[in-house]
């Protein structure tokens, strides 16, 4: 202890002894001792945190009340809003303009290469519309299948046969199941019939039926020779009568047959209710023994429907 302690300790003793009364008991001395010797500085600091507290609590809110925090807070949540806003119109603008642009490009692709839109509209009074040319589903008939007994190299053998009908030439036959039978892109009104033996089609068709308009017979022979000679094949005089004499219900006006080098064709002119048509048949190669058994199940089997 220093001097100044010692000095105020000294002076508290004093006054602590100047107010003792002259009679008391050594009970209330001591119990007064006590009472002056007690630490004030408990009570003063628990004053000073309630004070310093209620000071805070004060503070945070004037500054709450003051609108700084809910003004930034509702700020936000308004900038929020306004932003999903925006962000749903760019949305539906962006759609509105894909929409837009699709609309725009089916007109362009609707552009002819004239630049002019295509239309469709009805044919006006007393006008005639065209019509387009049948497809060979719509105008082939393709029939029940079944096995056909041929001769082929003097033995019997059996092929599967389908049945077709012209439509509009007005003539049913039959014909090997795997064979096409297809309006000739040469000639829209005929048709022809192409070999397939599975492995795919083979080039050119073998055979075709198709309408004519005869000015004389000796003009149509005459045509027909003229045509073979420039593509180098020879009329053969002995094989004149091959499709009438399997089937003379054709109403064959005249045949013809010629040879080429490993290929052979033959005409024959037909005639039915005042109308002509010509039947060509073509042969070639390695195939030409199988394609003259299946043209002649064609002819063997050929009858004009009414």
């Amino acid at each position: 202890m220093n001097d100044q302690q010692f000095e105020n300790q000294m002076k508290k003793l004093k006054k602590q002894y100047d107010q003792i009364p002259q009679k008391t008991s050594s009970d209330q001395i001591m119990s007064q001792i006590k009472k002056g010797n007690q630490p004030r500085r408990a009570t003063f600091f628990s004053r000073w945190q309630v004070a310093a507290l209620m000071f805070l609590a004060a503070g945070i809110g004037a500054i709450l009340l003051s609108g700084g925090f809910f003004s930034d807070q509702s700020n936000q949540i308004a900038i929020s809003d306004e932003e999903i806003n925006e962000e749903a119109t760019l949305y539906n603008n962006g759609d509105d303009k894909a929409n837009l642009l699709t609309e725009e490009e089916a007109a362009e692709e609707a552009l002819t290469e004239e630049g002019e839109v295509t239309t469709y509209e009805e044919p006006a009074d007393g006008e005639s519309e065209t019509a387009a040319p049948r497809s060979s589903f719509e105008r082939i008939d393709i029939g029940e299948t079944r096995e056909e007994p041929v001769l082929r190299e003097g033995q019997e053998d059996i092929i599967v046969v389908k049945e077709f009908t012209d439509t509009e030439l007005g003539f049913s036959s039959v014909v090997d199941e795997q064979f096409e039978v297809e309006i000739n892109p040469d000639a829209e009104k005929g048709i022809q019939i192409a070999a397939n033996y599975g492995n795919g089609r083979i080039e050119p068709a073998f055979l075709s039926i198709t309408p004519v308009d005869v000015g004389s017979v000796d003009e149509i022979l005459e045509e027909w020779d003229q045509e073979m000679s420039n593509n180098g094949f020879a009329l053969e005089d002995n094989e004149s009568d091959w499709v009438n004499s399997r089937n003379d219900q054709l109403n064959v006006m005249e045949e013809r047959f010629y040879i080429g080098d490993y290929e052979s064709k033959r005409y024959a002119l037909l005639s039915n209710d005042d109308n002509y048509y010509t039947i060509e048949i073509y042969t070639f190669g390695e195939y030409t023994e199988g394609l003259q058994v299946r043209a002649g199940q064609v002819i063997e089997h050929f009858e004009w429907t009414p």
